[in-house]
């Protein structure tokens, strides 16, 4: 993997090296620390429960997003580039002026291009036109930054590429974990590590409504997963098992009972925890009653429905003692090797229709500057088409949503409508002008995390400038 797996190794130790740093300021400022590593570890501490709630929300789209049909040439020019290189793929211009983009201010990008939004994309043209989205051009993985002749050289150890590049399971934990597939700690959860002290409930400290993920997987913040309707609940205790309450109750004291074997004890100490955290996070949602419809029968949408129990999540923080959390949702089917016109279509009309509804649930909650929700997915597609479909790619648009969010502006470089020029690597796969970590430390900032702990999370930070002030 010519150099990933060393940057990872040092992140390892920078990481170790940290959590001693905290540790110190956690158990009240040892006499024995450095002052400066005292005052240090307590500003951090402060600045992640300093009393106001944050939350990010990960949006992530399995498959790898065609973003060249999500976010659209719109001016004539680069628009014909777009038609005669996607061929039957492309979306027409005559359909595009209802969604075309306008930043707030004026914004001079590649070729004096302009976008639309796909016209199944209503919603989030309203949220970036009133300044509440910004789209994030040509942002993927990377290790350090690329030219397209470093991308072709052979010299590896001076010109590393992320691991596997164009596979499905490796990009996505590149994006969720920033390492290759079996990693089993993600940049979420590493958030979650600074904040854990800062919430009276750690296990609620990252959350995913859309089963295992890694991206809110901590070294110390444990993933806690929730479904659309609430806490997870063990069937066969809360109802009698075989219709047996005896059995219930048995099965209950088998799984509870502490354990001489360290493990198997550790195991009943986690099943008690996650009993109990079920009625307590099933009492806080009981007494919020959001009057924002996501406008979706249960199963139709399972985006909306992940995003709901989020916001309902968020409407219960007070209750729960949250003030830093973590949320991953997503929706699934995005590998469009065919079909790509009707089958981007529906799952981008349900990601407009999700997004729109939860923030809009995070105004009714009084929250909408506090909460910053996000896209991500593996990896963007070719621009050329493939038949009706479009192949792997490499670098993609993603969305920022909220309040806090400097929108209606793009950030980043706008790539040319091109399948020769050296922003791509063939095909019209970008070569990312943004590193995930660029894009990641920018809502990290917001988060709270300081840039003396930009490292323990981002591995790879130090190879990269600032990334984007979107928020």
């Amino acid at each position: 993997m010519s150099g990933f797996g060393d940057l990872n190794r040092g992140h390892s130790r920078l990481t170790r090296r940290a959590l001693l740093g905290r540790a110190g300021a956690l158990g009240m400022m040892g006499a024995a620390a450095p002052l400066a590593m005292n005052l240090a570890s307590a500003g951090e501490a402060a600045a992640m429960s300093n009393g106001d709630y944050r939350a990010l929300v990960c949006v992530f789209l399995y498959g790898g997003n065609d973003h060249g049909n999500t976010l659209i040439p719109y001016d004539p020019v680069n628009h014909r580039r777009y038609a005669n290189i996607r061929g039957s793929v492309a979306m027409g211009r005559q359909h595009l002026a209802a969604t075309a983009l306008h930043p707030v201010q004026p914004q001079t990008l590649t070729d004096d291009m302009s976008f639309a939004l796909a016209p199944y994309l209503p919603r989030m043209k309203v949220l970036f036109d009133s300044g509440k989205a910004a789209a994030q051009l040509n942002v993927g993985s990377l290790v350090t930054p690329l030219t397209l002749a470093q991308y072709e050289s052979s010299n590896r150890a001076l010109y590393p590429l992320p691991p596997k590049l164009f596979s499905h399971n490796d990009q996505q934990s590149v994006w969720q974990a920033l390492g290759s597939e079996g990693s089993s700690v993600g940049w979420g959860g590493r958030l979650g590590d600074l904040a854990l002290s800062g919430n009276d409930n750690s296990l609620l400290t990252c959350i995913s409504a859309a089963g295992n993920a890694v991206f809110v997987s901590g070294r110390n913040a444990l993933q806690y997963q929730i479904s659309p309707s609430g806490a997870i609940k063990v069937k066969a205790i809360k109802e009698p098992a075989y219709g047996s309450p005896a059995i219930s109750e048995a099965l209950n004291q088998l799984i509870t009972q502490p354990r001489d074997h360290v493990f198997e004890n550790e195991l009943t100490v986690l099943a008690r925890r996650s009993i109990a955290m079920e009625g307590t996070v099933n009492a806080a949602l009981s007494k919020v009653d959001l009057t924002t419809s996501f406008d979706t029968t249960p199963g139709e949408n399972s985006l909306a429905d992940q995003l709901k129990i989020v916001a309902r999540l968020i409407g219960a923080r007070n209750e729960l003692g949250s003030r830093r959390q973590v949320f991953f949702v997503s929706l699934d089917g995005f590998d469009h090797h065919n079909d790509l016109t009707n089958k981007h279509t529906e799952l981008m009309a349900k990601v407009d229709e999700a997004i729109a509804a939860f923030y809009v649930a995070t105004v009714e909650l009084g929250v909408a500057q506090q909460v910053t929700t996000f896209t991500a997915s593996d990896f963007g597609r070719t621009l050329v088409n493939n038949a009706d479909g479009s192949d792997h790619g490499w670098g993609s648009h993603h969305f920022v949503v909220g309040g806090a969010v400097k929108g209606g502006r793009f950030y980043g470089t706008a790539p040319h409508i091109s399948v020769a020029t050296d922003d791509q690597v063939g095909q019209g796969r970008l070569l990312p002008s943004t590193a995930i970590d660029q894009y990641a430390s920018s809502l990290a900032r917001w988060f709270g995390v300081p840039e003396s702990e930009m490292a323990t999370v981002f591995p790879n930070i130090s190879n990269f400038d600032r990334g984007p002030a979107f928020v």
